[in-house]
């Protein structure tokens, strides 16, 4: 069987739109095993191995710049303008090597997570480019515009490079909708790859206890977790992104950045969820069905959409960053874990992306 060579660009900004494309890479595959994908991305390779096993050849590169952030909650402004000027500098440069090395490698067609570079690529290249996006980076620059004017040609450039896209697809939940969009995708998420049962019995948690998981995203190492608040009978937490090593401290579960433990089995081992507000848990928990607790950040325009779509679609529980820092979040957990789920989890937008693109191909 020959292989069909695709590309695929991904944003580095977190681990939610690696999460994303690899769902929709996952679904592709299923349905057309010979495609084998180049990604484009500065994502660690660890994130896309434990997801599609060698079905990909990894280009390891800064594809884009999105914000820059200090913690799960804090954005480095300066720090951001700073690296997107030096992305922007040689930019021109930067399309035409790509478009050569595409050249050896006999690509297709090119797929992207909001990393405006590869639809760049893709025009220049003359191939059908792809853009699956619950929000673009213009649109998030825009709102910043007041306090950091700065971000403006940024905006512009990505925006006028956006609306070339040869397809572009939103997935729920999104934030705006643009004019060239052609389809909308119900949320996206990758395949678990066992049974609850296995999970909770790889980290020796008991059939009989409640389980909820605390997690903050792609950046490690930066909350700090109050384990007082953590002391409730019958219940096990799991908190990844913390320390170098798998520890357990009383009913508390701590697991390192890259850890054993792929996310979507974690959710799926889980009774409850607590985390920030962010389209990759969000989606997990979705099609898991059950209760989420939701940490808005308000100073970042994605948050009141994912935040009004947890609240209105899934049930979903506010907890506030002041709370969940003091542990007072800890006084909500019986609400959580019995709120009810009124939603039903349909199709994994991943499959629907996966029909439209092969369609168009």
């Amino acid at each position: 069987m020959n292989k069909v060579e695709l590309a695929y660009f991904i944003t580095p900004h977190g681990f939610g739109h690696a999460s994303r494309a690899c769902a929709v890479m996952q679904a592709i595959q299923r349905s057309r095993p010979e495609i084998h994908f180049h990604i484009y991305t500065s994502v660690p390779d660890w994130f896309f191995y434990e997801s599609l096993n060698e079905t990909f050849t990894l280009h390891s590169m800064i594809t884009d710049v999105g914000l820059i952030q200090t913690s799960p909650f804090e954005i480095d402004f300066p720090a951001t303008l700073v690296q997107l000027t030096q992305f922007y500098s040689g930019y021109t440069q930067f399309v035409e090597s790509i478009r050569k090395e595409f050249r050896g490698m006999n690509i297709k067609a090119v797929l992207t997570d909001v990393a405006a570079l590869g639809i760049s690529v893709a025009n220049l290249a003359k191939l059908p480019v792809f853009l699956v996006e619950n929000f673009t980076w213009d649109w998030i620059y825009d709102a910043y515009l007041p306090e950091y004017p700065a971000f403006k040609p940024y905006a512009d450039a990505v925006r006028e490079t956006i609306f070339s896209a040869t397809q572009h697809y939103l997935t729920e939940p999104f934030c705006q909708y643009p004019r060239s969009v052609n389809r909308i995708a119900k949320p996206i998420t990758r395949t678990p790859t066992q049974a609850p049962a296995v999970t909770r019995k790889q980290l020796g948690i008991a059939s009989t206890e409640k389980v909820v998981l605390l997690s903050m995203g792609g950046i490690p190492d930066q909350i700090q977790i109050n384990v007082s608040s953590l002391e409730k009978k019958g219940v096990t937490f799991i908190v990844p992104g913390i320390g170098s090593e798998l520890n357990r401290e009383k009913n508390t579960i701590f697991l390192p950045h890259h850890s054993d433990f792929y996310h979507p089995n974690l959710v799926t081992a889980s009774d409850a969820v607590i985390a920030k507000v962010g389209y990759s848990t969000i989606a997990e928990v979705y099609h898991a069905r059950i209760p989420m607790g939701y940490i808005p950040r308000p100073d970042f325009p994605e948050s009141k959409f994912l935040a009004a779509y947890l609240k209105d679609k899934m049930g979903g529980t506010e907890i506030k960053l002041n709370e969940f820092l003091s542990g007072k979040w800890s006084e909500k957990i019986d609400v959580l874990l019995e709120s009810p789920i009124t939603h039903s989890a349909t199709v994994n937008g991943a499959d629907q992306i996966s029909e439209w693109i092969l369609a168009a191909l």
